[in-house]
């Protein structure tokens, strides 16, 4: 895919994923929910595929993945070989990436569904937090 249909891709899904009700899930393959809101992005569980590859740094895929990485709710890699070369391309904070085999399995999101309505729950800002 080159650099005007993966930005084409990206915005087609911005306004498609905006639709979806509770979480949104996405893979981070070529960035498809890269440019969506904040109030989406409070729901989104990116997926790294298994074998994924890191983009070349500097490429427009590159920077589509690490601004979806970056703005998602939750990550899911199903090993932490990929989990790390991911973090470290893209300068992700490791505990914020779930190591899921299977992340499309029926176990695996109702837990991940669960982790991401907890922090949603449990996250304040910096400034509010009790003293």
């Amino acid at each position: 895919m080159g650099t005007p249909a993966m930005i084409l891709f990206a915005l087609r899904e911005r306004d498609r994923l905006s639709r979806v009700g509770d979480e949104v899930w996405a893979t981070l393959s070529g960035g498809p929910a890269a440019l969506v809101g904040g109030g989406v992005a409070t729901r989104l569980v990116t997926v790294i595929e298994p074998g994924a590859r890191v983009p070349r740094k500097g490429s427009v895929r590159w920077w589509l993945e690490r601004r979806q990485a970056r703005r998602s709710a939750l990550i899911v890699a199903a090993d932490r070989p990929t989990a790390v070369a991911f973090a470290l391309s893209m300068k992700l904070d490791l505990s914020r990436i779930r190591i899921e085999r299977f992340a499309r399995s029926n176990e695996s999101r109702t837990r991940l569904r669960r982790e991401l309505h907890r922090s949603a729950v449990s996250s304040t800002a910096w400034h509010s937090a009790p003293r």
